[in-house]
């Protein structure tokens, strides 16, 4: 990612009226201003301006050591936290972002549930959505997620699909276009979480880091978890 066109871009670069033209959801990764000093920058000014304009914005912690440490990612995300409507995360990253543990007596799915309560206390979001992987002793893992509502409380959760594994390699962005695509044509949040947790499932099935596969299909696999 070193000198790439992301690392070098700083604040002023980009015409935000013209790239959120007709914008309802902008998303965003702690991958980006992980990468340079100016893409730090850069990723800020992009949430105060999809906020200005009222678009919803999502972010996947992301959490990667090799691009920074916990104490430099804290300081960053929390403050994108503050502009963030949708919080993307698993427990390792809140944990390593933000220093959020799992309640002491929690286990299993409660463990995620509390995680997902501290984050919507410390941050105001509106929703938290995480994935939950079970490793089996076959090299696989059983699949699901959970989608917490901020403003009710409300945890919904999705079926788990046992998945063989083919290629994890973005699975965790399925999951973020599945979740963000669901929202977008006005699914439930019961299904919204379930899609998201399919077009995830389906990914660890395709070889590569693109999720070849149609809205149909991950339809399909909602109904009937692999």
């Amino acid at each position: 990612r070193a000198y790439s066109s992301i690392a070098l871009a700083k604040p002023g670069d980009i015409d935000w009226d013209k790239a959120f033209e007709g914008v309802d959801w902008f998303h965003i990764t702690g991958i980006t201003p992980a990468i340079s000093e100016s893409a730090m920058e850069l990723s800020l000014e992009s949430v105060k301006e999809a906020k200005k304009r009222s678009i919803t914005v999502s972010c996947d912690l992301n959490y990667r050591d090799k691009l920074w440490t916990r104490g430099e990612a804290c300081a960053v995300m929390t403050r994108l936290a503050a502009l963030t409507d949708v919080c993307i995360a698993n427990d390792e990253d809140a944990r390593d972002v933000f220093g959020i543990l799992p309640d002491a007596s929690a286990t299993g799915r409660d463990a995620y549930l509390s995680v997902a309560r501290r984050l919507t206390e410390s941050f105001g979001y509106a929703e938290v959505a995480m994935v939950l992987r079970l490793p089996r002793g076959d090299d696989g893992y059983d699949l699901t997620g959970l989608l917490y509502d901020g403003y009710t409380g409300r945890a919904f959760v999705a079926p788990t699909h046992g998945l063989s594994i083919v290629e994890r390699v973005g699975a965790g962005d399925a999951f973020c276009a599945g979740l963000i695509y669901a929202h977008l044509t006005s699914m439930e949040q019961a299904d919204a979480i379930r899609f998201a947790v399919a077009a995830s499932a389906l990914k660890h099935t395709v070889e590569g880091d693109c999720n070849r596969v149609t809205a149909d299909e991950g339809r399909q696999a909602m109904k009937q978890p692999l």
